[in-house]
């Protein structure tokens, strides 16, 4: 029999060797996640990966002195340390790649736009194959695309354009009154054609019902212009959509239609809101005058490119949030502090009449409440334009709290609602440069919020009036922005984005306590009169 028994493993050995060296390896993986995904910066990175590093050596460290010399209480502090820097940094590794994933699926390049055919509920026809010897009515395919996307849905049916009768209309809102009045058997119609049907025949939705729906795909990767969002100026659209069934992707009318701009070297933002039945071409539809928040349903890029050609401006991204969504968002960063303009009670998202009372005065908000306030308007003196103020009021206490320390705690509970309730253009390189400047915003703030940054808010200024459409034939309501109003939003984007010089005050001006003051005395190219 050997003199020396046959040593067998040694786990305790192998589980400090483990725990000596596993901080380590967390912190390598961590610091792989930071330079690869730089959303912090490069400043910022460096002095996370020194600290996890810093800490990873102090563990090795108690390791080794532990067992050099023996000391038990050393190896135990070792080993306690380890698995709570193990913990952390692990923890941070896990919430830093669900940030770059989630941050993934908001960042997208298509959108669809449905169109869809709609029966009375007392027909016989349930299915698009029983269209055969039937009138089918469709909007003239030189005004929309509509036309085209159900005639090469159909045929992908194998329902030839023969085997039924084309009845074409100049607009959606003619064809649904020859629906209603049985003299076509289906019509085909898209969301801005709903809309506009729903002005005119409010009973639309109770009578009839929908046989076919078919998408056609819009690419927006050229909506963006990309600039580096930490150091050059940039607007942004915020598009908010009430989107019941959280499908994003879809083009819908917008309930929220604002644009931010932000220039990082100045700390200046501006948000300028737009009434949602604001008067405007839209592009989309052959530059026809109409309400704003139509031209949604031809895709947030028609959004775009009418505000661009109105304001004669560049909006760089844009940012579509199901507006249903503000209870979640508001919820996961732990609530907002804001200042309500006016009392008011509000339905809340199951749009349970009256069932949010709000008071007015500094307030801390939850999710229902804060979409409360964004959505209530009916006993605002201004109405949409109130609204509006509301909205901007909501967005403000959001990025408040974002920009402050505070949304570290609540960060995995934000991961778990927006990649479901945000969709944007901007690529995940672009989102580094505006989550870098977002971190800045602490360090040059006075108290670490956003108290270093320049907020100006402002709505489109305009006035009520009933317009007689030939689409509907009657008259419909729309908000007429004035001209000067515009020009003015437009000068402020303008003058954030450094295209254009604030304006210098006089240096005409004096005053002589011994000469009375005369206020029609002025000089109209340098201000007050040089004798005053």
């Amino acid at each position: 029999m050997s003199k020396h028994k046959k040593e067998g493993i040694n786990f305790k050995n192998i589980a400090c060797i483990i725990l000596m060296y596993l901080p380590l390896l967390f912190s390598v993986v961590g610091i792989f996640l930071l330079f690869n995904s730089p959303y912090l910066g490069t400043k910022i990175n460096l002095m996370i990966s020194g600290v996890i590093l810093l800490l990873s050596a102090i563990v090795i460290l108690c390791f080794i002195l532990g067992k050099k010399k023996a000391i038990r209480n050393l190896t135990i502090f070792a080993i306690v340390l380890s698995i709570l820097c193990s913990s952390g940094i692990a923890y941070a590794d896990y919430l830093y790649f669900r940030l770059h994933y989630e941050l993934g699926k908001i960042s997208s390049t298509q959108e669809y736009v449905y169109s869809y055919i709609y029966v009375l509920k007392d027909s016989a026809i349930t299915a698009p194959e029983e269209l055969t010897g039937k009138k089918l009515g469709l909007q003239s395919s030189t005004s929309t695309t509509c036309y085209s996307t159900v005639i090469e849905g159909l045929n992908k049916k194998g329902i030839a354009e023969s085997s039924y009768t084309i009845e074409t209309y100049s607009n959606f809102v003619t064809a649904a009154g020859d629906l209603i009045n049985k003299k076509v058997d289906a019509i085909a119609v898209d969301e801005q054609g709903l809309s506009m049907i729903g002005e005119i025949y409010p009973e639309f939705a109770k009578t009839t019902v929908q046989i076919a729906s078919y998408k056609q795909t819009i690419d927006n990767s050229n909506s963006s212009t990309s600039v580096n969002m930490s150091t050059e100026p940039f607007t942004v659209l915020i598009n908010g959509v009430d989107s019941r069934d959280g499908d994003l992707s879809s083009g819908s009318n917008a309930d929220v239609i604002m644009l931010a701009t932000f220039n990082p070297k100045t700390l200046k933002l501006s948000m300028i809101s737009i009434p949602r039945d604001t008067y405007i071409p839209v592009t989309c539809r052959g530059n026809i005058n109409d309400k704003i928040t139509h031209s949604g349903s031809g895709g947030v890029t028609c959004t775009i490119d009418s505000l661009e050609e109105t304001l004669g401006i560049t909006i760089n991204y844009y940012v579509k949030v199901n507006f249903n969504a503000v209870v979640n968002l508001v919820d996961a960063i732990g609530g907002i502090d804001v200042t309500v303009p006016l009392s008011f009670c509000e339905q809340d998202s199951k749009d349970t009449p009256d069932a949010l009372c709000i008071n007015e005065g500094y307030q801390h908000l939850n999710g229902e409440q804060a979409l409360a306030l964004s959505r209530h308007r009916k006993t605002l003196p201004n109405g949409d334009i109130g609204r509006g103020v509301n909205q901007q009021i909501v967005i403000e206490g959001m990025i408040s709290k974002l920009a402050s320390g505070q949304i570290l705690t609540s960060l995995d509970s934000l991961l778990s609602v927006l990649g479901n309730n945000v969709q944007t253009n901007m690529k995940q390189s672009d989102m580094y440069g505006l989550f870098s400047m977002l971190t800045s915003l602490g360090s040059k703030s006075t108290f670490s919020n956003t108290s270093a940054l320049s907020i100006s808010s402002s709505t489109i200024a305009g006035y009520d009036s009933m317009i007689y459409t030939d689409w509907a034939g009657t008259e419909i309501y729309y908000y007429i922005p004035y001209k000067e109003s515009l020009q003015a939003a437009a000068t402020e984007i303008r003058r954030i984005m450094g295209l254009e010089d604030y304006p210098l005050p006089s240096s005409k001006f004096s005053f002589n306590a011994n000469e009375p003051y005369d206020q029609y005395n002025f000089d109209t190219t340098n201000g007050l009169n040089d004798s005053q």
